[in-house]
């Protein structure tokens, strides 16, 4: 039988090992965390970019929100500034067309 001792010293480094694995799977899910974060960034600032919005909200918005914030640009769609340029250029293209 072992003394109270040796028990004692088993069960400290047991606890010791417990917490370092804690510790090393809290920084690995900070890491994911922070690279998933970047990652919704850059795609939200390329579809705000692609829709003429504000591509400062979209670094902010897909940082915070994340898949949420990817959703948003998905739903929103282009600015309304974006699509009466879009609309002029096609009226444009018509009346030019119907002029030749």
């Amino acid at each position: 039988m072992q003394s109270q001792d040796a028990v004692n010293s088993q069960l400290q480094s047991a606890a010791q090992g417990t917490g370092a694995a804690i510790g090393t799977f809290l920084a690995y899910a900070l890491m994911i965390t922070l690279a998933c974060a970047i990652v919704f960034s850059i795609i939200c600032a390329f579809m705000a970019a692609r829709r003429d919005r504000s591509i400062g909200a979209g670094v902010v918005g897909g940082f915070i929100f994340g898949l949420f914030a990817v959703i948003y640009y998905l739903i929103a769609g282009d600015s309304v500034e974006l699509r009466v340029e879009r609309e002029e250029a096609a009226r444009k293209r018509i009346h030019e067309r119907e002029n030749d």
